[in-house]
């Protein structure tokens, strides 16, 4: 710009000297004719600007292809990259699979082979499935939608690129052109084997999409059913559901496909449950070797300072320093645990009570530990029962004897003059809320109403069993302190 600002003062001091020189007076009535040296610097001057804008709008051109060859190859870059991690089509696939697969174990005693009428087990552990495999679908498919979304966006950006006319644009020099075509060579070779593989991806994932959208609508339909039932079910909590237990049955379904259904939808259950609470379950191990810890530092402690008696009955804590954090652990940090379904309950129940058993095994008396053991065992005949998610007239009958003889032996207990050998009195208040829930729940099976049945039966014993272990966790707490 220098060189041709100067170029331009050169040309007009050298006009101005040439009319000093040469000038004339201006004519009075018309414009004097243009001397041939001004109308060939007025031609060279225009040429001089058209070849100017010539050759700004070739650079502006060239400049435009160079970004857009850059962006290209930058885009290619990305496209490589999300083409090396594609989503896993063939693990999605197998996923879907194995979601339908769910899902008819999931109808199954709800839509099909429904029987004369819903549980309540049933529909509440189906209610929990759903929302699991909802939420598991409902994830991948927003995992596929992403990465659809992404890849779209990419397509249309290379799109926009390849479509600019920019591109199309040759130089007038053949060793320009000769140059520019090597680049855009390389560009246009790297990108068509992306642009097919694009392609494809683009049509696989776009089936999954349509595939994972059909089936979470089946599965959230069959959520809204389940629930509808539910609610349904629970408008006749007292009506009745079954003709009474000697009566006719409507409905016949082997005994054997019914338990096999249900551990299925159980053991489903388990593994969701455990799958989406692993760090809570490494914290309640953590737990329970945190207070075993305590405990035997606390034993080692009473022996430096003899004050461990080797025969004193009392003690428990430290004498059983494992056995009594599992109880202490197991019954008052379950609570850590969110919304657990029943079969993971049991599990802490359970393994709290053969703990206990083991404390219990030379502190309480015979008829007080044959009492323990007993109503263990109904507590886990029950727990089972509790399991099977379909009502039939088997089940009926083992409910009726189970009551019958938790309803015997509680009143006996009560009615036994070994009280005063008791360890803890308020037991005898459970024992009563067990007989009475059990007559209750004798009388709803008997005629008919099997759910209200089955809720008294399941309560009465898992109730017992729990307020025992919190009374005792209670005690082994107040030892320990």
């Amino acid at each position: 710009m220098s060189s041709l600002r100067n170029t331009v003062v050169i040309v007009l001091s050298f006009l101005n000297l040439w009319g000093m020189a040469f000038g004339q007076a201006p004519a009075q009535d018309s414009t004097p004719p243009k001397s041939p040296f001004v109308v060939e610097m007025q031609q060279r001057g225009s040429d001089e600007a058209v070849r100017s804008r010539q050759l700004f709008e070739r650079e502006q051109i060239s400049r435009r292809q160079r970004r857009l060859l850059d962006e290209l190859a930058r885009e290619s870059q990305q496209l490589k990259f999300l083409l090396r991690k594609d989503v896993d089509t063939s693990a999605i696939k197998e996923e879907l699979k194995q979601t339908k697969e769910l899902l008819e174990i999931v109808k199954d005693g709800v839509f099909v082979n429904k029987g004369t009428s819903q549980t309540h087990r049933n529909l509440t552990v189906s209610s929990m499935l759903l929302d699991e495999l909802v939420a598991r679908l409902g994830t991948t498919k927003q995992n596929l939608d992403r990465y659809m979304r992404t890849m779209n966006e990419t397509r249309e950006k290379l799109d926009s690129l390849q479509a600019d006319s920019a591109l199309y644009i040759f130089p007038d020099d053949s060793i320009a052109v000769r140059k520019y075509l090597d680049k855009l060579t390389v560009v246009v070779t790297d990108f068509g084997p992306l642009d097919s593989s694009l392609n494809a991806t683009l049509n696989s994932v776009s089936s999954l999409q349509i595939q994972s959208s059909f089936l979470l609508h089946d599965l959230r339909e069959a959520h809204d059913d389940v629930d509808a039932y539910r609610k349904q079910l629970n408008q006749r909590t007292f009506k009745r559901e079954f003709h009474n237990i000697w009566g006719e049955i409507g409905y016949n379904r082997p005994f054997g496909e019914i338990v096999s259904v249900s551990v299925a939808k159980e053991k489903l259950l388990l593994q969701f449950y455990l799958a989406n609470n692993q760090g809570r379950v490494v914290i309640f191990v953590l737990l329970v070797l945190l207070v075993t810890w305590l405990i035997t530092a606390i034993k080692k402690r009473l022996k430096e300072e003899e004050g461990l008696d080797p025969k004193e009955r009392g003690q428990l804590v430290v004498r059983y320093p494992w056995m009594s954090s599992i109880v202490i652990v197991f019954s008052i940090f379950q609570f850590i645990f969110f919304d657990p379904p029943f079969i993971f309950s049991f599990v802490l129940w359970f393994t709290a009570a053969i703990a206990l058993t083991v404390i219990f095994r030379q502190f309480i008396t015979p008829f007080w530990m044959r009492f323990w053991l007993a109503f263990l065992l109904f507590f886990v005949l029950a727990s089972l029962d509790n399991f099977i998610l379909q009502a039939s007239r088997s089940e009926r009958w083992f409910m009726f004897f189970l009551s019958l003889a938790g309803i015997i032996y509680g009143g006996y207990i009560l009615k036994s003059d070994r009280k005063q050998e008791l360890r803890e009195r308020k037991i005898l208040y459970f024992i009563t809320f067990v007989v009475i829930l059990q007559v209750a729940s004798l009388l709803a099976n008997t005629f008919g109403r099997f759910n209200l049945s089955k809720t008294y039966f399941s309560t009465g014993y898992v109730g017992l069993i729990i307020a025992i272990l919190f009374l005792w966790a209670a005690r082994l707490i107040n030892e320990t302190l």
